[in-house]
């Protein structure tokens, strides 16, 4: 455990001293934004690159990237990506903890068929920290992101990422992709308030255009007591069935006004009533896994 962390640190450190270089060669140029300096840090490791070559320390660099699991190199690069978004003046709210993405990827697996292809859509996408942490759980070679993130720097950077964490990805802006006859398999949305201004109408559309079997999305924990919720309640019902409705442990969230929950929807008519569940707390491994597989059972019948 030690080690990894280190190794983590490490590629954290070689990866923010090249993209500085980067930076602070072309910045005399024109003005450029951390997550641009990364991308081409990226680009360069990946085409092997001249410009990588004559910089100090992108021989340990791409030796660690070689050295390292595809888990390891994910969580260095949420630091590189903290950093990129400070720049930028995002909040850091937009980032989800490892522990909610593994919970949502525990249990939505069932919906996907390892055999065939795969297509998983992920809205507001973000630098996909929550969407990356399912795909590297799941572990389906035969999985492909269709990304909707229409910050193009972000797009661009998510590229280079998915080629580094051998994840197929496909990048659209939400206008392009309404534009286009959907083919996912699997939604899953992050639709907090942190992120989304109205999460009720933005769930409606995309339930109206996707044909995907189910869908999770991660909202606030008082989202039926919004003021939108009849509205919503009535409009849902014709394209989609609320399945679930799952609150997040408190040991995530540091106050109780920023809690959050899974809203888990299927296209089958089979579900007639939601099912609310809380789970439990997550150092009560036994209560949890066996809250989990009620889960997953309701929602798969």
């Amino acid at each position: 455990m030690e080690e990894n962390r280190e190794i983590i640190n490490k590629i954290t450190d070689l990866l923010d001293q090249l993209a500085m270089a980067y930076y602070d060669e072309q910045s005399q140029k024109r003005r450029l934004y951390y997550f641009e300096a990364l991308t081409k840090v990226l680009e360069f490791l990946r085409t092997e690159d001249e410009w990588i070559n004559t910089q100090e320390g992108s021989h340990d660099l791409i030796a660690l990237l070689k050295r390292g699991s595809l888990e390891t190199i994910h969580q260095a690069l949420f630091f590189v990506e903290v950093k990129g978004l400070k720049h930028q003046n995002y909040v850091l709210d937009c980032l989800v903890p490892d522990g909610i993405a593994l919970l949502s990827g525990y249990i939505m697996a069932p919906f996907l068929d390892f055999d065939n292809p795969q297509t998983v859509l992920g809205v507001n996408f973000g630098v996909g920290h929550f969407f990356f942490n399912q795909a590297l759980m799941w572990n389906n070679p035969n999985l492909c992101f269709l990304a909707i993130e229409n910050d193009e720097l972000i797009g661009r950077y998510l590229i280079e990422k998915g080629l580094l964490l051998k994840q197929p990805l496909e990048i659209k802006k939400i206008t392009d992709w309404k534009n286009q006859n959907d083919r996912s398999d699997l939604v899953i949305g992050d639709m907090r308030s942190e992120v989304v201004i109205n999460p009720f109408q933005t769930i409606i559309d995309l339930e109206n255009l996707t044909n995907a079997e189910a869908s999770l999305y991660l909202v606030d924990a008082d989202f039926f007591r919004g003021r939108e919720i009849a509205y919503f309640k009535d409009q849902i019902k014709h394209v989609s069935q609320l399945a679930a409705f799952v609150l997040l442990p408190d040991a995530f969230f540091q106050n109780e006004r920023f809690k959050k929950a899974f809203l888990i929807l299927r296209k089958t008519k089979k579900i007639t009533e939601m099912g609310v569940f809380a789970l439990p707390n997550i150092n009560d491994s036994q209560s949890l896994q066996k809250t989990l597989s009620d889960i997953r059972a309701y929602i798969k019948e």
